[in-house]
């Protein structure tokens, strides 16, 4: 039986890094509902006067989730083997012509023995149940793991993203910033942006304390990267987002390798890339409409402010996109024809 609770703040709003390292904390010392709850307002992923629901995760992706889909033996495996009671919330956030469903959830992967492997898997599995954006919090015994269901078609390239694992020896100030200063809007591609960002983000927030880089630095160590981590995504492809400059004197190690978490990663995408919805996500049109539109805007208001009197071209392809906003039927079937499916 499902249990539907108002949720109502576990505490006081973490109004510093170091209150959300003591939610942090809290929720390692002994899991529960709760704890996750508080920790995922912290992060603002949890929608301020979200109802919250509880349900068991068989039951959820079975009876709730879309009917039409079958599941692999190993996807089966997978839901039995973490079937527990979760928490969840659902909301809707508008874009240019609906409103998207979306959801919030707690899972604890205490058990599992290949933790980031079985993080993206459920995440693969939730997203094929429950289409529309779904953001994920799973609990391990080390640590948490953020992730969420991303546009494979935008510049990312992937289907989810998941933050590695956040740990006692992050930087819990770059952390709190790169939640507080993200896009919260109730503008779903905007709300998407900030959270996707967000997450990728992540990994740069476990930069060294200035001690710890004046040490590396004596020893001829030096670590870059390029902050914009989508804009890495988009031009130096999955497993390249940094680059190190060493020499071959001795060197402390970085209490996290960047590439090495990019690639395990990389290899769990490769590995279950099997697990695949039966039909297109409704995401993807949204995002090949708002494109559309956005390119559309950006077209006009080129043509309005140019000099040139011949106005811009627009693709067949955009302008069919553009045509088709208010029907979804006819734009997923264009789409299906553009990728042969």
């Amino acid at each position: 039986m499902m249990a539907f609770i108002m949720y109502d703040a576990m505490g006081v709003q973490a109004y510093n890094s170091g209150e959300l390292d003591d939610i942090f904390q809290d929720l390692m010392n002994g899991y529960s509902l709760d704890y996750a709850c508080a920790f995922l307002q912290n992060c603002w992923f949890w929608p301020e006067k979200a109802v919250r629901e509880e349900h068991s995760l068989e039951r959820m992706i079975y009876t709730q989730g879309n009917p039409n889909e079958v599941y692999t033996a190993y996807e089966r495996g997978v839901i039995e083997k973490f079937d527990q009671q979760i928490v969840f919330c659902s909301y809707r956030l508008s874009s240019i012509n609906k409103m998207v469903k979306c959801k919030t959830l707690a899972l604890n992967i205490q058990d599992s023995t290949e933790p980031l492997k079985d993080a993206i898997a459920l995440m693969k599995i939730f997203n094929k149940a429950f289409a529309g954006f779904n953001v994920f919090l799973f609990a391990y015994e080390k640590g948490l793991f953020l992730g969420c269901s991303c546009i494979k078609s935008s510049a990312v390239g992937m289907d989810c993203v998941i933050s590695p694992i956040i740990s006692p020896e992050i930087n819990w100030d770059a952390l709190y910033d790169t939640f507080l200063f993200r896009n919260d809007s109730s503008n779903f591609y905007d709300y998407y942006s900030g959270v996707v960002g967000s997450i990728l983000s992540i990994p740069d927030c476990y930069s060294l304390s200035e001690k710890e880089d004046e040490d590396i630095y004596k020893s001829g160590f030096t670590y870059d990267y390029d902050s914009d981590a989508l804009e890495d995504y988009r031009n130096f492809g999955f497993s390249r987002m940094i680059d190190y400059h060493q020499d071959i004197s001795a060197k402390p190690k970085p209490r996290f390798d960047k590439e090495e978490f990019l690639n395990d990663v990389q290899d769990c995408m490769e590995e279950l890339r099997f697990i695949v919805a039966n039909r297109i996500n409704p995401l993807e049109l949204l995002f090949e409409a708002q494109k559309a539109h956005e390119e559309n805007r950006a077209i006009d208001f080129e043509n309005t402010h140019s000099t040139n009197s011949h106005p811009t071209a627009v693709s067949e392809d955009d302008m069919n996109a553009f045509s088709m906003l208010d029907d979804p039927i006819a734009l997923m079937k264009m789409l299906k024809r553009q990728r042969g499916i």
